[in-house]
């Protein structure tokens, strides 16, 4: 658990060209579940797959016995705030992922589209699989003799952020990654699923989620990103280390540069952009804000620690809502997106530190006392003043 601004801690990214054996037939294999998968039961796969005895109908029933167990998607970490008592300055942040998840309404639709265009234009359109973006991306593979390019939509990369396992990467895990996609189409709405990619994506420098990336690299709300912003922050997601815009800066903008281009190729009634637009903005540099990534935090107050010892400890059962055990209560407190409003007053913070040295303990401890009232919590953001 972390508490207060990000560290330089780094996740390495997936990795975009991990090699398979090169073997055709087994490549081939993957045709018939694509074909399956997109829901075409009704037909037979025509030769050369006759031979092999495999019909659609019955690989739609192993597709549907593997996702049987699904029931939804789980809810994301979110990072938890502590704030002072006006329920806007902020005193701390604790988390295990750095992530404040916002819904799709309050993320720009220029950085929606520059998303789509780069990673799943035809989101929209088709369903849990592109059976024709996976067959040019099968065709290409097979020619590279490696994995060279990708033919997953969006659902596919949000249940394997997830759902999966990042580990195995065999091709019964890749089935029921099928399989899965396949039930979230069915229960969740479009833009649902887009919501829950874009929050849960990770973006480099220990950011997860659109919003949090929007605040560490320009320091404005997801709301308000820009078209130049919203294809650097697109452009990260195949690669995040690779196109770090801190540490290769050139690499970020030519990718950039990509998303752009695709958006211009696209259009504007398609989801991209005019090519004067796109052109206009491919000029532009990166436009990193000012000291990016520093959140400047105060020192965390010693309430801070004592809001957390208070939820592990759960006096008088007050925060059994939070969870019945410890470990539970400390999970949600780093992972439930709390909002934690306390009673200190901000105005006098500073002031009572630089006499805390001149104070008697008696008084020290009397002003501490004051201040060692129950906090409000709530899930989500802070909606009122609390005094």
């Amino acid at each position: 658990m972390r508490t207060s601004s990000p560290p330089s801690h780094r996740i390495p990214a997936r990795p975009v060209t991990d090699r398979w054996a090169y073997k055709p037939v087994a490549l081939l294999l993957l045709v018939p579940v694509i074909i399956a998968a997109a829901g075409l039961t009704a037909v037979v796969i025509a030769p050369p797959f006759v031979g092999m005895s495999i019909g659609v109908k019955e690989l739609d029933k192993k597709l549907q016995a593997a996702g049987a167990n699904f029931t939804r998607i789980p809810p994301i970490p979110q990072r938890s705030t502590i704030y002072a008592n006006d329920g806007k300055t902020v005193l701390a942040r604790v988390y295990l992922d750095n992530r404040e998840i916002v819904p799709l309404g309050e993320i720009s639709p220029v950085a929606r589209r520059a998303v789509l265009a780069i990673e799943d234009s035809g989101f929209y359109e088709h369903g849990a699989l592109n059976p024709s973006s996976m067959l040019r991306a099968l065709a290409a593979n097979i020619r590279a003799g490696k994995v060279v390019q990708g033919g997953s939509t969006i659902t596919q990369e949000l249940v394997k952020l997830t759902l999966g396992d990042p580990t195995n990467r065999s091709f019964g895990r890749k089935f029921q990654e099928v399989a899965l996609a396949m039930r979230v189409e069915q229960k969740y709405t479009k833009n649902k699923i887009l919501e829950m990619y874009l929050n849960q994506v990770y973006l480099g420098n220990n950011v997860y989620g659109i919003a949090t990336a929007a605040q560490f690299y320009f320091h404005v709300p997801a709301s308000k990103l820009t078209l130049t912003q919203a294809a650097l922050l697109a452009g990260m997601i195949r690669a995040p280390n690779n196109y770090d815009p801190l540490r290769h800066p050139r690499a970020a903008l030519l990718r950039r540069n990509d998303v752009l281009n695709r958006m211009i190729g696209l259009g504007p009634t398609n989801g991209g952009v005019t090519y004067q637009r796109g052109a206009k903005a491919k000029k532009q540099p990166l436009g990193l804000a000012k000291n990016v990534g520093q959140i400047h935090l105060p020192t965390p107050p010693f309430i801070v620690d004592y809001v957390k010892q208070q939820i592990h400890d759960n006096p008088n059962g007050w925060y059994s809502f939070l969870g019945a055990t410890a470990q539970q209560r400390d999970k949600a407190l780093a992972e439930g997106g709390l909002s934690i409003v306390t009673t200190l007053d901000p105005s006098w913070q500073h002031a009572a530190q630089e006499a805390a040295g001149r104070c008697s303990p008696a008084s020290t401890t009397r002003r501490t006392r004051s201040i060692r009232s129950r906090p409000c919590i709530s899930r989500g953001r802070p909606s009122s003043r609390t005094s």
